[in-house]
C-alpha cells in the first residue's frame, strides 16, 4: 500500500511540473517576443525620426513660402517610405496639393486658419502625418511668413511574437522642427600663420595682375630658348662647349632636371613624402653687364638663369618630420648607401619614411676624358640644416653638410659668406673620372629642410667658378647668366616641350616664346596642352585655395539680410573687416559691390607669416559678433563663427594672459606649458562664445591641424567640424556649412 501511495504522489508531482514548465515556456516566449518586437520597433523609430529630420530640413529651405515647404516635406516623407498619395498642381501661380492614400491621415496646420485635413480617423490610419507652419508666424494671419516648420510622423509598426498577447501593431513617432534663418551675422576667422604657405609648390611662378582675379594673372614658365617645334640648343648636340683658360664648362640649370622621381602633382603626394620643385621667387637675374655678384643677394632671390627672372629648385619636406641626421629628408646618408631605401617603421616620429628620398637626375656628356669637378651653387636653410647627397648613375658618392664647418654656411636660417649675408655659394661636390662621348647621369638626393640649388657646373678646372671667372667680365656674364649656346647633350624632360616647367603653348608672358606642346591624341587647343595650368603655377598654397573658397562662400550671402566680417590670426589676431553691412551702412547701401570691396578683396589680399595664436582668433571673432562691442553685431541675428586652421595652437598674446588660466579647460593636456595653456585658453573663449549665443563651425586643413581641439570647440557651441586634407576640398565643406548655417534642426 505504501508503495502505491508513493507512486500516486510521484505521478501527481510530475503532472504539476509539466504544468509549470508549460507556463514557463509561454513566459519565456513572451519575453523573447517582447525583446524582438522591441528591437524592431526601435529600428523603425530611428527610421521614422530620420525621415522627419530630413523632411524638416528640406522643407525649411523653401521658407518663408509655406505651401512650397509643406509640399517639400511631403515629398521627402514619401521618398523615405511614408507616402500620403501626393499630387501637386500649380493654380494661378500657387501650389495646390492633395493627399489620397487611403491608409494615411494628413493634418496641415490643424486648428489654425487655412488648415488641410484628409484621410481616415487617427485610430484606424496606418500613419498620421502632421505638418505645421502657422505656429511659427509672428501673426497667424500673415501667410508665407514662418521661419520654422514642424514635421511629425506617427507610423503603425507590425509586431510578430506579441500577437499571441493580442497586439498586432505598435505606434512609433518621429518629430523634427526645421528652421530657416533669415538674418545672419557671420565672421570668418582665418589662419594666416606661416604654415599656410608651407605647401606652396612654386613661389613666384604665378603673380597677380591688376583687375584680374585668381587663377588669371601672369605665369612664369622657364624660357625654352629654342624653336617652337623643336628642342633648345643644349639638347640638339649641335652646339659647342663653353671654354675658358683651356677648361671646358658644362653649365646646367638646377631647375631643368631630366627626371624627378617624385611627382609634384598635388594629388599624387602624401604625408611623409617630400619633393624637389621649381622656384622663381625674387626679382631679376644678373644682367650681362654686371660683374661677379654671386656673393650678393640684391636681385630678389639672387637666382641665376637663362632669362631675367632666374630660377632654382628647392627641397620641400614636411617640417614636423625633422629628426636625427636626416634633417627633414626621407633618407639619411646611411639609408641611402645601405640599400634600405629609407623604409623605416617609425617614420612619423623619426627620420626616414615609406618613400624613397626625392631625387633629380641630369643627363650630360663631356667632350674629353679625364678628371672632372662637379660644382653646385646653392644654400641651406633652417638654422644650418641642409644636406645635399650626390652620385653618378644612381651610385651615391658623397653627402655635403651645410653647417659652419663645411661649405654651405648658414646662421640663423640665412646663408653667409664671410661677412656677406644672404648670398649663394659655389661648393665643389667632388670629382669624378669621365670618358669622352659617354652620357652620364648626375643624381642629387634631397637631404635637408628647404635646401636650394641654383646652378650646376661640371668642368676640368679645380678652382671655384667664382675664382676662375673673376678676371673676365664677358666670360663672367656667360657663366652667371648662361647666355651662351652651350651644348650639354641634355635628354628627357629637360628637352620635352610638354614639361610643365616650360609652360607649354600658347605664348607666355614677358615676350618669351614657349614650346608648342601638343600631346598626341589631343586637339591643338585642348587644355591639357596648356602646361601653364599645372599645379606648380598655383601659388601660395594652401592659403591660396583657402582664400578662394572663402571668397566663393561670401558671395552666396544676401547683403540685404546678412552681415559678414573677417578676422585673421597668426602670432596675434586682427579684425580686418567689420560686420558688413546692414547695421553699419544701412540696408539701402548693402550690395555685393560693398561686400566685395570691404570683405572679399581683403580676404584675397591676405598673406601668411608667423605662429598660430588660435585663442586670440576666437576672442576677436566673439568681439566682432557681439552687439555690445561696437562692431555692428545685431541682437536679433543668428551669430555664426567659421573658424579655420591648418595647425596647432602654439602662442598666446599678452591680452589673453590674465584671463585664461582660471583652470584647466582642455581635458587632454600633455605637459607642454605653452601648448597646454594655449589650448586651455581656446576652450575658455569657446565657452564665452557659447555663453553669447555664438555657434562655431570649425574647419581643419592639411595633415598638421589639431583636429581634436577644433572638434571640441565646435561641439561645445552647437556647431560642427569638418576636415579638408587638401585646399581643393574646401569648397564642398563650405557648401555644407552654408546649408547648415541657414537650415538647422532646432527640435
Amino acid at each position: 500500500m505504501g508503495q502505491k501511495r508513493c507512486d500516486r504522489i510521484a505521478r501527481s508531482e510530475r503532472g504539476q511540473s509539466l504544468i509549470l514548465v508549460t507556463f514557463g515556456i509561454f513566459a519565456l516566449l513572451g519575453f523573447v517576443g517582447l525583446a524582438i518586437d522591441a528591437g524592431l520597433s526601435y529600428v523603425n523609430r530611428v527610421r521614422v525620426r530620420r525621415a522627419a529630420d530630413a523632411a524638416a530640413l528640406a522643407a525649411a529651405s523653401e521658407l518663408p513660402l509655406e505651401g512650397a515647404a509643406q509640399v517639400r516635406a511631403l515629398e521627402y516623407l514619401e521618398a523615405n517610405g511614408y507616402p500620403c498619395g501626393l499630387t501637386v498642381q500649380t493654380v494661378n501661380e500657387n501650389l495646390v496639393y492633395t493627399c489620397s492614400a487611403p491608409e494615411t491621415r494628413v493634418e496641415i496646420n490643424s486648428g489654425y486658419p487655412e488648415s488641410y485635413i484628409t484621410g481616415p480617423d487617427e485610430e484606424v490610419a496606418e500613419r498620421v502625418i502632421r505638418i505645421n507652419t502657422t505656429p511659427y508666424r509672428d501673426d497667424v494671419y500673415a501667410s508665407n511668413s514662418a521661419n520654422r516648420i514642424e514635421v511629425n510622423v506617427q507610423q503603425n509598426t507590425a509586431v510578430f511574437f506579441m500577437r499571441i498577447f493580442g497586439f498586432n501593431t505598435i505606434k512609433v513617432n518621429g518629430r523634427a522642427v526645421g528652421e530657416n534663418i533669415n538674418n545672419l551675422d557671420v565672421v570668418l576667422v582665418y589662419d594666416v600663420s606661416g604654415s599656410m604657405e608651407f605647401d606652396t609648390l612654386c613661389y613666384g611662378c604665378w603673380t597677380p595682375v591688376t583687375g584680374q582675379t585668381y587663377p588669371e594673372g601672369a605665369r612664369w614658365p622657364l624660357p625654352w630658348n629654342g624653336p617652337a617645334e623643336g628642342p633648345p640648343a643644349h639638347c640638339s648636340g649641335s652646339g659647342t662647349h663653353l671654354t675658358y683658360g683651356g677648361h671646358p664648362y658644362i653649365i646646367i640649370e638646377a631647375e631643368e632636371y631630366s627626371r624627378n622621381n617624385v611627382s609634384v602633382n598635388r594629388d599624387q603626394y602624401a604625408l611623409g613624402m617630400t619633393y624637389w620643385v621649381l622656384q622663381r621667387n625674387g626679382g631679376t637675374g644678373l644682367s650681362t653687364t654686371v660683374l661677379p655678384s654671386y656673393l650678393r643677394n640684391d636681385t630678389g632671390a639672387g637666382a641665376l638663369g637663362r632669362d631675367t627672372r632666374g630660377a632654382y629648385i628647392a627641397h620641400f619636406p614636411y617640417r614636423n618630420h625633422v629628426g636625427s641626421d636626416g634633417y627633414g629628408s626621407n633618407c639619411t646618408w646611411a639609408d641611402l648607401t645601405n640599400g634600405q631605401k629609407c623604409l623605416r617603421d617609425a617614420w612619423v616620429t623619426s627620420v626616414g619614411g615609406p618613400y624613397d628620398t626625392p631625387r633629380v637626375d641630369y643627363d650630360f656628356q663631356v667632350p674629353s676624358s679625364g678628371t672632372w669637378y662637379v660644382w653646385g651653387r646653392g644654400q641651406g636653410r633652417d638654422g644650418g640644416i641642409g644636406n645635399l647627397m650626390w652620385g653618378i648613375n644612381r651610385n651615391p658618392i658623397a653627402s655635403i653638410r651645410s653647417d659652419a664647418n663645411t661649405s654651405f654656411e648658414v646662421r640663423n636660417g640665412l646663408l653667409y659668406n664671410g661677412a656677406t649675408r644672404g648670398g649663394w655659394r659655389w661648393v665643389q661636390l667632388g670629382s669624378q673620372t669621365f670618358s669622352a662621348g659617354t652620357t652620364y647621369e648626375l643624381n642629387l638626393w634631397a637631404g635637408g629642410v628647404g635646401f636650394a640649388l641654383d646652378r650646376i657646373i661640371i668642368t676640368t678646372d679645380s678652382r671655384t667658378p667664382a675664382t676662375a671667372i673673376n678676371n673676365d667680365g664677358n666670360f663672367t656674364a656667360q657663366v652667371l647668366n648662361n647666355t651662351a649656346n652651350i651644348d650639354n647633350h641634355r635628354t628627357d624632360r629637360a628637352c620635352d616641350p610638354c614639361d610643365e616647367r616650360f609652360g607649354g603653348w600658347p605664348e607666355g608672358p614677358g615676350g618669351n616664346q614657349p614650346p608648342r606642346c601638343v600631346i598626341p591624341g589631343f586637339p591643338v587647343d585642348h587644355p591639357s596642352n596648356y602646361r601653364y595650368l599645372h599645379d606648380i603655377y598655383d601659388d601660395e598654397q594652401p592659403i591660396r585655395g583657402a582664400k578662394e573658397a572663402a571668397a566663393r562662400f561670401i558671395e552666396r550671402f544676401d547683403p540685404q539680410y546678412d552681415q559678414i566680417g573677417y578676422v585673421t590670426y597668426s602670432g596675434s589676431a586682427t579684425i580686418v573687416s567689420e560686420l558688413e553691412c546692414v547695421r553699419r551702412r544701412g540696408v539701402e547701401s548693402c550690395t555685393m559691390d560693398v561686400i566685395n570691396t570691404y570683405v572679399t578683396s581683403r580676404v584675397r589680399a591676405s598673406n601668411a607669416s608667423g605662429s598660430t595664436n588660435i585663442p586670440h582668433g576666437v576672442r576677436l571673432g566673439i568681439d566682432v559678433l557681439s552687439n555690445r562691442t561696437g562692431h555692428y553685431g545685431r541682437p536679433g541675428a543668428a551669430h555664426i563663427m567659421v573658424f579655420m586652421t591648418d595647425g596647432e595652437t602654439n602662442q598666446l598674446s599678452g591680452v589673453e594672459t590674465p584671463t585664461c588660466y582660471a583652470q584647466d579647460y582642455w581635458p587632454n593636456n600633455i605637459g607642454n606649458t605653452t601648448i597646454d595653456r594655449s589650448k586651455d585658453c581656446t576652450v575658455y573663449y569657446a565657452r564665452q562664445a557659447r555663453n553669447n549665443g555664438i555657434v562655431i563651425y570649425s574647419i581643419t586643413l592639411g595633415d598638421g591641424a589639431d583636429i581634436e581641439l577644433m572638434q571640441y570647440i565646435a561641439e561645445l557651441t552647437g556647431g560642427i567640424h569638418r576636415h579638408a586634407p587638401r585646399p581643393e576640398q574646401l569648397d564642398p565643406i563650405f557648401d555644407e556649412l552654408y546649408n547648415r548655417i541657414f537650415l538647422r534642426l532646432v527640435e
